[in-house]
């Protein structure tokens, strides 16, 4: 999936150009543009130089796609922004990129994800047979660890939340309710905490909240006591790119710990979809529908359109 023959001197940089955007938008873009990388055969690089990007708080893991861009200003550049084509997925199977993509280096912007569009290409089969063999999910948590390490400040902020639960099982909830929800959804975030509060074949588990209500964070810590770790997930409104820049590293520690979670409950939201994906193995996954209504869904069905909700 990582390694192939490049052609010499053809790259295709990554270009996240979305202020205040999310980061389930970065890698939306980042799985697109990855995937045309591998269709033209280019060498796949990342845009660094933007101050605040969701890059910033990564490092590579199995390719080397830091590079800096600066290093190829001299060569042919060919702007494509996929984010404000969007008739474009519609012409997709049959775009031939080669004929379009002939300067040294294409620099592409995109914030959506077409794995179902690139799967159909009419050169997928010959240049990413992958695509034919995994799921979409399985793509998914295959291409954004392979490409994405947490930064030492990441991975240290979120082990200082979770450092205590190595001995214990980790229990993850992560909601965002709705205001004309509350008193239902309330009431069902109570009840799952009292059932995974009881002890755990013997072991009293601790209880990863994430949800967008101090209130009730507040409460549980009184009742269930020491066992409740914590975080906001609000963003509220972004004024500045410093707010923008802590919401962002926030939401990438939230997605560190929420992946490693024994048990992983979830909403419809962006974050609790690509936690879902990200996680490895599947087990254990819960989708909340809000109100009394929670089931055991496998990672393949939780889809961009959050299909459960």
């Amino acid at each position: 999936m990582f390694k192939s023959k490049k052609q010499k001197n053809a790259y295709i940089v990554y270009d996240f150009d979305a202020k205040y955007s999310s980061i389930s938008e970065f890698y939306n873009g980042l799985i697109t543009t990855f995937l045309i990388s591998k269709l033209v055969d280019r060498t796949f690089l990342i845009n660094t130089d933007r101050k605040c990007s969701p890059a910033s708080f990564y490092r590579p893991n199995l390719v080397a796609w830091n590079i800096a861009v600066e290093k190829y200003r001299h060569l042919n550049l060919f702007t494509h922004d996929l984010s404000r084509e969007h008739n474009f997925w519609k012409r997709f199977e049959n775009f031939d990129f080669d004929e379009i993509y002939t300067t040294d280096v294409v620099r592409i912007l995109a914030n959506t994800e077409h794995i179902g569009e690139t799967r159909r290409h009419f050169k997928s089969f010959d240049r990413i047979l992958f695509l034919h063999l995994l799921s979409d999910s399985d793509i998914i948590r295959l291409i954004i660890n392979g490409l994405l390490k947490p930064t030492y400040s990441v991975s240290s902020a979120a082990k200082n939340i979770t450092s205590r639960t190595e001995e214990q099982p980790l229990i993850c909830f992560h909601a965002e309710i709705p205001a004309e929800k509350k008193y239902e959804d309330y009431r069902m975030v109570w009840n799952l905490l009292h059932y995974y509060s009881q002890n755990i074949s013997g072991r009293s588990p601790n209880i990863f909240l994430s949800i967008n209500d101090s209130e009730l964070i507040e409460k549980a810590k009184l009742e269930f006591g020491p066992n409740i770790l914590s975080v906001h997930s609000g963003k509220g409104i972004l004024e500045n790119q410093e707010e923008y820049c802590h919401i962002l590293f926030k939401e990438i520690v939230l997605l560190e710990i929420l992946k490693t979670c024994q048990t992983l409950i979830i909403t419809d939201t962006v974050i609790g979809k690509y936690a879902a994906h990200m996680r490895n193995p599947s087990s254990n996954l819960f989708c909340f529908t809000g109100g009394s209504s929670i089931f055991r869904c496998q990672r393949d069905i939780v889809k961009s359109d959050l299909c459960w909700s």
